[in-house]
């Protein structure tokens, strides 16, 4: 599967995920989203992917920061339960794992923040945002289809 929001990627999604419209969901129209329809019970788990140009020097940590405030601004009990840094600084990524309260449900968001430059135009940095949210009970039985997804995130090539 391949997108083209802003970079095109190129990625697998997991056995038992289906994309759909973003708009089905309330996600602007620039996000893939994939349900994972066998989850559903009260809450169906969601892998969305969403970029965004930087033409600042914002840090991975600075991107994550916006991110917790941006679900502040829509949900309660947002906590941040543990982030990292990985990769190398060729390939930087960081990684957060939320808590948080939406509709009365207790939700986990597994986010992973991948910083890109477009190899046509290298003053082009692109961040690019993966994120998993599922329930409590879900996460665990989800998180390595999650993983799986992350691994095979690349940028299309044409190749």
């Amino acid at each position: 599967m391949t997108t083209a929001i802003p970079l095109p990627l190129t990625f697998k999604l997991p056995d038992g995920w289906q994309p759909v419209p973003p708009k089905q969901v309330g996600m602007a129209a620039n996000t893939f989203v994939a349900v994972h329809p066998a989850s559903a019970n009260g809450f169906t788990a969601n892998i969305t992917v969403a970029e965004q140009d930087r033409s600042d020097d914002a840090t991975l940590p600075q991107l994550a920061d916006e991110s917790v405030q941006r679900l502040e601004s829509v949900t309660t009990n947002v906590t941040i339960q543990n982030r990292t840094e990985v990769g190398s600084p060729e390939a930087p990524g960081l990684t957060q794992i939320l808590r948080l309260s939406a509709d009365g449900l207790s939700l986990i968001q597994c986010q992973f923040f991948m910083s890109l430059v477009d190899e046509h135009n290298a003053d082009r940095h692109v961040v690019v945002e993966l994120t998993l949210t599922a329930t409590n009970d879900q996460f665990p039985d989800l998180v390595g289809d999650f993983q799986t997804f992350v691994s095979s995130v690349r940028l299309d090539t044409g190749e």
